[in-house]
């Protein structure tokens, strides 16, 4: 990649084949696109594919949209790759840093691990560049932290591995291999071969600086391995090359000349000057050891150019030191004097540069020892608010089983204080029941018009039936619920005594549709409708009133019905003993409800839309 991802670092490196065919279909995609966060990845990914001296255009671009969208992710991408840029293209690192903050503060801010990790990395790429090593290690270690916290293992591994470098160049050995085994530790775990070969390499090198051959070419020789199975040319080259050092430290020199050739060929093949420079070294000092002074004077010269074209010190003092050597035996003092020359200048250059290193050095083991104590402080600090939390923690448990129990108990009497408020209600709407379901006035017609038949066949019949209603409510009256067929019964006898009070004034009909004796219902639910139907709805007429009286089902739900074509719901008493009728059943059907969970309903309404006579529909919907 060539700058900062949502979940990469900035590497120096691009991937230029098939790069213009990623801008040509990203511009093409922009030309449709609209106003919004697709937009804003889509000229994000375009600063992130294009030339160099493109990335300025689409980053603030993406930028701007992002801004206007209030994209907050959006916003700190463009601001990790504006960082790029001036990181890189125009070398102005102040800005650098100045965007790579913000975009840390943009992706803290939700909590976007990956963007938070690329420019802390970024940061502490320039602080090291810099010589800033305190500054350096402050954002490596924050990285480190949030790498941890988001699980992110892979940068977590890495990060480890920066701290590892700056810690060896600083010449903190012990703590650079602690780093660089932990970040392998990690690396095996998750099966990271890709970045496992810089751990390794990292340790095997440390394992040099404490004489540890043995170790140290275990190492390498693992890296070699893997990365021979990525094709990782890079780490194959640089393996080849340290196993050529152990070799040649091994007296090997065959060996050694093996490993350095071929890795100065992989050097040669990835045109990595400074690989070159240093195997050249290396070959040179080989062939002066074996008498070849022609080939050694010819990879010192190749080294030194090479050397001079990258400003490195190092490889100026090797490569003078062996060509003044050589010259000198070859009786070329002409050459051999300014080589000499050359190497006491490069030498005297890495000499103040050590000096400096100690320097920094001292100061670095300073600042490394006031960190652990601080580290050790927070530990100790947090461990103390973790058991005052722990603390805190039982005791709110405690409170919060005190407050169940409370709650428990006071719904346990709540629901009992209930069950004999229900209950209480219960045998006051049984006793408003028996009071509303036949009038003392009804049963004074009925025994006297009984009289009138008492040597009548006729009056055995109604005698009989009466006998039969009042026996069924009296019996009814103790039950929760009766069969179908037992209402129906109950209510023909009913309506036959009370066409014999009323004459020809009204006739009935039933219309029973399901088995009535599988069926149980609530007693007396229909009686008090038909009651107001005869003795108010038929008030006004002499003949012609007719009670239809329906039972069905639909669904999972009994219907019941009581239909006439009375007066319907006027006037003045018809309506309150309509109401008395309804608050009764209402409540009647609101214990049921409180007992049951399928509801039961029922309706009173105008029957048809006559003016004159519209009548009363009263409907029942009780569950089966």
């Amino acid at each position: 990649m060539k700058r900062i991802l949502p979940f990469l670092f900035c590497l120096s490196f691009f991937l230029s084949n098939a790069q213009s065919g990623v801008v040509d279909s990203l511009l093409l995609q922009l030309k449709t696109a609209r106003e919004d966060t697709n937009k804003v990845n889509l000229l994000f990914q375009l600063s992130e594919s294009c030339d160099e001296k493109d990335i300025l255009k689409y980053a603030a671009a993406s930028l701007s949209l992002a801004r206007k969208l209030d994209h907050t992710r959006g916003i700190g991408n463009a601001l990790n790759n504006l960082g790029y840029y001036y990181d890189h293209v125009e070398y102005d690192r102040e800005k650098a840093l100045a965007y790579y903050s913000e975009a840390a503060k943009e992706h803290a801010s939700i909590g976007n691990a990956p963007g938070l990790l690329a420019a802390l990395i970024n940061t502490g790429l320039i602080y090291e560049s810099n010589g800033l090593i305190e500054k350096c290690l402050e954002a490596y270690q924050k990285g480190l932290e949030v790498s941890e916290k988001s699980g992110d293992r892979v940068h977590e591994a890495k990060l480890l591995n920066f701290l590892g470098n700056i810690y060896e160049r600083q010449g903190l050995d012990k703590e650079s291999l602690r780093s660089n085994l932990k970040a392998l530790k990690i690396q095996e775990e998750i099966g990271d071969t890709k970045n496992m070969p810089g751990s390794l390499t990292n340790i095997a090198g440390l394992y040099i600086k404490s004489n540890e051959y043995d170790k140290s070419r275990a190492y390498y020789l693992k890296a070699l391995e893997i990365s021979r199975k990525a094709n990782a040319r890079q780490w194959i080259s640089l393996c080849l090359y340290e196993l050529g050092h152990l070799c040649y430290q091994d007296k090997d020199l065959p060996c050694a000349f093996e490993y350095f050739t071929a890795a100065l060929k992989i050097y040669e093949e990835m045109n990595d000057k400074k690989g070159m420079a240093f195997c050249n070294v290396s070959l040179s000092t080989y062939y002066f050891g074996e008498g070849n002074r022609e080939e050694g004077i010819r990879c010192s010269e190749k080294a030194l150019k090479l050397g001079r074209e990258l400003q490195d010190i190092a490889v100026m003092r090797d490569a003078s030191r062996n060509l003044a050597l050589m010259y000198e035996e070859e009786k070329k003092f002409d050459k051999a004097y300014p080589m000499m020359k050359l190497y006491k200048k490069m030498s005297d250059s890495l000499d103040n540069a050590a000096l400096q290193k100690a320097i920094v050095k001292k100061q670095l083991q300073f600042d490394y020892a006031r960190k652990e104590r601080e580290l050790k402080f927070e530990q100790e600090k947090k461990e103390v608010q973790s058991a005052a939390e722990r603390k805190t923690l039982v005791l709110i448990i405690i409170g919060l089983a005190a407050l169940l129990v409370a709650a428990l108990a006071f719904g346990w009497l709540f629901i009992r204080q209930k069950r004999i408020l229900a209950d209480q209600k219960n045998m006051q709407l049984e006793q408003k029941l028996l009071r509303s379901q036949m009038n003392p006035h009804f049963i004074f017609n009925c025994l006297q018009a009984i009289q009138n038949y008492v040597d009548d066949q006729k009056a055995v019949k109604y005698l009989s039936s009466f006998g039969m209603i009042t026996r069924s409510v009296l019996e009814n009256s103790r039950l929760e619920a009766i069969p179908l067929s037992k209402e129906i019964r109950l209510l023909q006898h009913y309506l036959d005594l009370q066409q014999l009070l009323n004459k020809d004034r009204f006739t009935y009909s039933l219309n029973i549709e399901p088995d009535t004796d599988l069926i149980k219902i609530p007693p007396m639910l229909l009686q008090p409708f038909i009651e107001n139907a005869i003795e108010h709805g038929f008030s006004h007429l002499q003949s012609g009133g007719q009670i239809t009286i329906s039972v069905s089902t639909e669904e999972d739900y009994l219907i019941l019905e009581v239909v006439d074509n009375g007066s319907g719901l006027s006037g003045e008493k018809g309506i309150k003993d309509t109401s008395l009728a309804t608050t009764i059943t209402q409540e009647r059907i609101s214990l049921l409800n409180k007992k049951s969970v399928r509801k039961s309903s029922f309706t009173v309404s105008a029957a048809t839309a006559q003016q004159v006579n519209p009548g009363v529909r009263v409907r029942f919907r009780l569950p089966l």
